[in-house]
C-alpha cells in the first residue's frame, strides 16, 4: 500500500503525488504509464507506429509517482 504523503528520503520534505504520462499514443491517447511484469518482448506489428512491446497476458499496474518539491527526487510505485 502506498503511503498518502511519503517524505523524501534525501531531504525529509513531504512529497507531492502525481503520475508519469505516456505520450506514445499522441495527445488524444494520453494515459498514465503502467508497470508490466517480465522483460520487454518486441513485436513487429502494432496498431500504433508499426512496432512495439507485447504485453499480452502480463500483469499490469498503473504507476503512481511522488516528487520532492525541494530536491526533485522521484519515487514510483505500482499501485
Amino acid at each position: 500500500m502506498i503511503k498518502p504523503e511519503p517524505k523524501c528520503p534525501t531531504c525529509q520534505t513531504a512529497m507531492q503525488q502525481g503520475f508519469v504520462a505516456d505520450f506514445t499514443l499522441g495527445s488524444s491517447g494520453l494515459r498514465a504509464a503502467n508497470w508490466v511484469e517480465g522483460q520487454p518482448k518486441k513485436r513487429f506489428w502494432s496498431r500504433f507506429r508499426g512496432s512495439g512491446v507485447d504485453v499480452t497476458g502480463r500483469e499490469q499496474r498503473e504507476i503512481v509517482a511522488f516528487r520532492c518539491p525541494r530536491c526533485g527526487l522521484l519515487q514510483n510505485y505500482a499501485s
